[in-house]
């Protein structure tokens, strides 16, 4: 069956954060993000290729369209010949097993994606969000992820009541800002939730008052600050070698 119009005009409209909440959908563009998605639990209602790379996705039947049609469902500015029309995956709530990543309002899409990218490469088992950062299904987010995306399991709560659910598991919370803790020295629990606060406004009142700990990341002189993606990944790689040295 031949997409249609309308098929065409609500892919599009995914590119927009308002109609992916409406319709709990979005839109994966590029070969290996597509590859990787197909891996994944990721509901799938279609795959859109191109004549040329119908046979590298023939295991999934999908559609072949013009490089017109293509064009005019892609986001990108040069559409890659591969796209994913998806269902969006809600995750349960979260258990707090080994480290949980805790974004408090990231709203920088590639950041958010080096993040998640950087938690699955960790061991990193579960992020949960505050309301009001990144939608995790924007295009850049799926980009930057580079499938980590479709694995990780991300959730949203408010910051109270995640505190509420980590203090009744016992589970410490370390959250990052400047004049802390130095990660050099600093010994984590196995179990714990690690904070990174936004890139405008660092990490929030709630978050530093609430905190078990403030560390913090030791560096020369000359920059004001790290960008949260720099910032996660480095602590998330200090956590991931304290827990190697406890193993060994």
């Amino acid at each position: 069956m031949s997409i249609t119009r309308n098929d065409i005009k609500h892919i599009r409209s995914l590119q927009q954060k308002k109609y992916r909440k409406q319709f709990g959908e979005f839109v994966v563009e590029g070969v290996k993000p597509v590859e990787e998605l197909l891996r994944s639990e990721i509901e799938v209602k279609q795959v859109f290729v191109l004549e040329s790379q119908a046979n590298a996705f023939g295991e999934c039947q999908p559609e072949i369209v013009s490089q017109k049609d293509m064009e005019r469902m892609s986001g990108l500015s040069s559409a890659p010949g591969v796209l994913a029309w998806c269902r969006e995956k809600a995750w349960s709530v979260p258990e707090f097993d080994g480290v949980t990543l805790v974004l408090d309002e990231i709203r920088d899409p590639g950041n958010f994606g080096t993040l998640v990218r950087s938690a699955e490469w960790f061991g990193i088992r579960q992020m949960v969000c505050m309301p009001g950062g990144v939608d995790i299904w924007h295009p850049k987010v799926v980009q930057s992820a580079m499938g980590s995306i479709f694995r990780m399991p991300v959730m949203f709560m408010e910051a109270e009541e995640l505190k509420n659910h980590l203090a009744h598991a016992g589970i410490p919370v370390y959250a990052a800002d400047m004049g802390g803790q130095s990660i050099e020295k600093f010994q984590a629990s196995a179990k714990c939730a690690i904070v990174i606060g936004s890139e405008s406004h660092g990490l929030s009142t709630f978050w530093r008052e609430q905190a078990d700990a403030i560390i913090s990341i030791p560096g020369g002189s000359g920059t004001e600050s790290l960008n949260a993606a720099v910032a996660g990944s480095i602590l998330m790689w200090k956590l991931f070698e304290g827990q190697l040295r406890a193993e060994h």
